[in-house]
């Protein structure tokens, strides 16, 4: 018994400080992602590609409008949104600690406006994924 009381006083503090000391984690790891309203496309490559439904566009003709929306509560950090993102407009984080207490802050929303066609002026892709596509086109 001694021996043993012995190996643990010179062994030390083998526990995590973690909620009182911030919590190191391990480089690669997927944690919560996040979206750069500013760099996305609205092209939807990431909705398409979740394999949990966490991610989901939906296009409204009547407002001009289509709206990205993220639902944290099916995300399993998978990372292949980030993966297929022509803009690296989704990013992972290190933030793991997603509590909350109400469950509508675990939805994200971004609405992106569409361009409309020139012949019969109905609204046909978002005004940022056409101003990429004339911008590849033009190099």
């Amino acid at each position: 018994m001694l021996k043993l009381l012995k190996t643990i006083m010179r062994a030390g503090t083998a526990t995590v400080k973690y909620p009182f000391a911030p919590l190191e984690v391990s480089p690669g790891f997927r944690g919560k992602p996040d979206l750069m309203p500013s760099q996305c496309i609205a092209c939807g490559a990431c909705a398409c590609a979740c394999p949990a439904n966490a991610l989901t566009i939906q296009t409204d003709d009547q407002q001009n409008s289509r709206t990205w929306q993220r639902y944290l509560g099916r995300c399993i950090y998978c990372g292949r949104c980030e993966e297929v993102c022509p803009t690296r407009a989704i990013q992972l984080t290190n933030n793991f600690e997603l509590t909350v207490t109400n469950k509508a802050d675990l939805y994200t929303r971004a609405t992106f406006h569409l361009q409309r066609c020139s012949r019969c002026e109905r609204p046909f892709a978002p005004q940022k994924t056409v101003a990429l596509a004339a911008e590849l086109l033009a190099q």
